[in-house]
């Protein structure tokens, strides 16, 4: 579920052609939120959003996170995070909307690592600050929670949600991913990894970017 800002005029034109809605109706009776009409309308309007991306990634981006049968997520997303720390500030720099570029980027990038072996399922709603993927590939899930660090609360809450998304997969290993964008952090701060294990036996791998 990520957040997309845009004008009001561009918002009106995607309700008009009916390729949004509205996430929930309130108790009022008002709608509140909006989301893509479909999943088709989602995934169209993300790949439009990070084509230019995709297309303009390294070749040496080469797939080859597939091994046995399986998807090496965490490799992948080491090597994300390496590509992030290398060229964060010249990609976010091309998206008129700083805030989105990061989870524009992740999916691009994982769209071009996977390169068709695999299928990213999208759940969002514009203006909720996240953004659920899972990389399904053979009879296996993969979910990755993308997450913008918007204060002290934001991993605590980023596992809950991660935890809930993986329920909804039925998957018992997840990836958290925090997006931190605080200028006065060094990389070295902003770049780790850690694990969790949870009580009900769900591994989160959290993923600092």
């Amino acid at each position: 579920m990520a957040k997309f800002p845009c004008s009001t005029k561009t918002l009106s034109f995607c309700r008009d052609l009916g390729l949004v809605i509205p996430e929930r109706i309130n108790r009022g009776g008002y709608p509140e939120g909006l989301r893509p009409a479909n999943p088709i309308y989602a995934d169209v309007m993300v790949r439009m959003l990070s084509s230019n991306i995709q297309e303009a990634l390294p070749t040496s981006l080469a797939n080859h996170c597939f091994l046995a049968g399986r998807i090496d997520m965490t490799g992948l997303l080491r090597e994300f995070q390496r590509f992030w720390r290398e060229n964060a500030e010249t990609w976010v720099e091309r998206y008129d909307c700083k805030e989105a570029a990061p989870y524009l980027i992740m999916q691009a990038f994982l769209q071009r690592m996977v390169n068709g072996g695999a299928h990213i399922a999208r759940e969002f709603a514009l203006g909720s600050g996240r953004v659920d993927l899972c990389v399904e590939y053979e009879e296996y899930k993969y979910p990755v929670e993308l997450k913008l660090a918007d204060g002290p609360e934001a991993r605590a809450k980023g596992l809950e949600q991660t935890a809930e998304y993986m329920t909804r997969c039925g998957a018992i290993e997840g990836w958290l991913v925090i997006f931190d964008r605080t200028p006065v952090k060094s990389w070295d701060e902003k770049i780790y990894w850690s694990t969790e294990t949870r009580p009900d036996g769900k591994t989160i791998h959290v993923v600092g970017c």
